[in-house]
């Protein structure tokens, strides 16, 4: 299996490390980490232990730290274990996992794409050559202990470890389950350590004391086995032309099976995944079916008819989701491949794909793939970029993982080709897969300097007009990802360096003003008004009470985040009050924001009351704070 270049998995990675909370913070060592691992494509990291495993792979040679990373693959979950610290050397994989069954699946998985879990196992070793690691996976509608899975791994003799994952039972109880034969009583010992005085039991994940018990009862199914039943499922669902009964122990199986691993080189296998992609397709799963017809492709890359059904899938995508770049550049360009091959064997071209290409009549130069400019960007190839482009390649080219060309450059960066490419019709606007490239460029500036001493990729896609009011795939731009939260204070001081609405909102009517206040990021407050935000503005307080509609304007909400337990220290008070002082000194008006029944001034005395700010009370007091109008 093709492995992913460090590129392709650090930029495809970069929007799970850095997608902000509510309080959102850099994690560093995360995003180098996924910067140079190396896993099988299309894979991707989801927690990774920060600890090493130490242990002999072999009777004749030493132990030596090992790491480990939990990745996945749509629904999909694997084991890698690493000989080396950049996790770049793999010793084993293991996998799929069973950490989850499939009707948990559509309550675990994030956005219909990811697993939503801390990037950090949880790690506890009960004794030499043992280790539990807890992964930590967010599920909706589950309580706390629901959302724990566990791996145990034993390493005490050499050779391939021994892995059982663990799975709560009850808020007390985990149940492991052996996914080798294990040797005769080594599911006690397990239990002994596990469940001692100083055993995992302790263990802070899940916080509480929990047993563990053994479940022996999974049975052991090999890839014959597994194909057998993949066949099995197949006959009856064609027989009854893939109804949604038949298909649905098929979608089962797909959660329990890779199928790039299924009878690899057997030939009647990729029709059986052909037909299993247009059943999930006709049954409204574009998403299901798409890897599917991938991998037929794959194995038989001379399937016309495939490239057209797999494009015709990605238009739909496109369609469904149409600020993703992602799923347009797949189309086209698999448009353009069937339409070169259709011509070169003299064949007619179907109306809706001349119309998705936007061609009066097919040509061999309209028909040439577009991807070789992505090999030549990667290449650092001038020359060749220059080329295509001259032959009538657009500087606008999006690759199979949702990375434009121009990302291509910058990650060197070479801004020479990146300025060629804008030059092209490069688009600075999308989302590329599910991040805007301007976002893209501060986080790999990010990776190579925390303190962005030089962020030259940003600052190129700011030059060229890159704009700062395009939200993310979570409706926030970059200004309110980076207000909340004080670490980010020298990331925010880059933002504003560049001209954008400060003021500018999203969907829910909220703006950086609001995300810095409401987490209490007074200083990050002080520096949007040095910028130019308004200091009288509304925002909605989610609230109806009293026959009115919450409102709080800036200062009324600076008065209830000095509330919080943290606005109780000296600095925190300090900095709070000269934000205050700073607020009634920019014009805020009283007047303004109401909240059961209170309105204007009486909702910030309220709070501050609350709050027991006599320094504020009193600098109010003092101060004759001239009305403005509501922006």
């Amino acid at each position: 299996m093709l492995m992913r270049t460090q590129f392709q998995i650090g930029l495809a990675t970069l929007w799970l490390a850095c997608m902000p909370a509510e309080a959102h913070s850099i994690d560093i060592g995360w995003i180098r980490l996924t910067s140079r691992v190396q896993l099988d494509a299309p894979e991707t990291p989801v927690s990774a232990s920060s600890g090493s495993l130490l242990f002999a792979e072999t009777e004749d040679t030493e132990p030596r730290p090992h790491k480990t990373l939990l990745s996945a693959h749509q629904q999909l979950l694997y084991l890698n274990i690493y000989r080396d610290p950049d996790y770049r050397e793999r010793a084993y994989k293991f996998g799929p996992l069973p950490l989850f069954e499939r009707s948990e699946l559509q309550h675990c998985i994030r956005d219909g794409r990811r697993f939503d879990a801390d990037n950090w196992a949880g790690e506890f070793s009960p004794s030499e050559g043992l280790l539990l690691l807890g992964y930590s996976v967010s599920c909706a509608d589950y309580r706390h202990w629901q959302d724990d899975r566990f791996i145990l791994l034993d390493t005490r003799t050499p050779g391939t470890p021994l892995l059982a994952i663990g799975r709560p039972t009850t808020a007390e109880q985990i149940s492991l389950t052996p996914l080798q034969p294990m040797p005769e009583g080594l599911g006690e010992q397990w239990l002994k350590r596990l469940n001692g005085d100083s055993g995992a039991r302790h263990y802070s994940l899940p916080s509480a004391p929990t047993y563990f018990m053994l479940d022996q009862t999974m049975p052991s199914e090999d890839g014959e086995q597994a194909l057998r039943k993949l066949r099995r499922l197949h006959t009856n669902a064609f027989a009854h032309k893939g109804n949604a009964e038949t298909l649905e122990p098929l979608r089962d199986f797909l959660t329990k099976h890779d199928y790039r691993q299924l009878g690899v080189g057997i030939r009647d296998v990729p029709r059986l995944l052909n037909d299993i992609a247009f059943w999930l397709a006709a049954a409204g799963d574009p998403e299901a079916a798409r890897p599917l017809l991938e991998e037929v492709l794959q194995r038989e890359p001379d399937r016309i008819a495939v490239q057209l059904n797999l494009a015709d899938i990605d238009w739909q995508l496109y369609r469904l989701n149409p600020n993703l770049g992602l799923y347009e550049a797949r189309a086209l360009e698999r448009y353009r491949i069937y339409c070169g091959l259709r011509l070169t064997r003299q064949l007619s071209i179907p109306k809706r794909v001349l119309e998705r290409l936007q061609l009066s009549e097919a040509s061999e130069q309209a028909c040439r793939p577009h991807w070789p400019l992505l090999n030549a960007v990667r290449a650092d190839d001038l020359s060749l970029v220059q080329r295509l482009l001259d032959q009538g390649v657009s500087g606008h080219v999006v690759g199979d993982d949702g990375q434009s060309a121009l990302m291509l450059a910058l990650h060197k960066p070479n801004l020479e080709i990146a300025q060629r490419l804008v030059a092209a019709g490069a688009r600075l606007t999308g989302l590329y897969p599910y991040r805007t490239q301007l976002a893209q460029a501060l986080a790999l500036d990010l990776k190579e300097d925390p303190e962005l001493a030089r962020p030259t990729r940003f600052r190129f896609l700011a030059a060229a007009g890159a704009p700062f009011e395009e939200p993310e795939l979570n409706d926030q731009t970059l200004l309110m990802q980076y207000a909340s939260n004080p670490r980010d204070l020298r990331v925010l001081e880059e933002l504003l360096r560049h001209r954008q609405n400060v003021d500018h909102r999203n969907k829910d009517g909220n703006n950086a003003m609001q995300r810095a206040l409401t987490a209490g990021n007074f200083k990050a407050a002080d520096m949007l008004l040095d910028a130019g935000a308004q200091p009288n503005q509304l925002f909605d307080g989610r609230l109806h009470c009293k026959n009115m509609d919450t409102a709080y304007s800036p200062i009324q909400l600076l008065a209830n985040a000095s509330q919080s337990e943290r606005s109780h220290d000296d600095e925190t008070r300090r900095v709070s009050l000269a934000s205050f002082a700073k607020m009634l000194k920019a014009g805020a008006d009283l007047t303004l924001g109401q909240r059961c029944g209170l309105r204007g001034k009486d909702v910030l005395l309220e709070s501050l009351v609350r709050a027991r700010r006599d320094d504020m009370m009193a600098l109010l007091d003092s101060t004759d704070s001239p009305r403005q109008p509501t922006d």
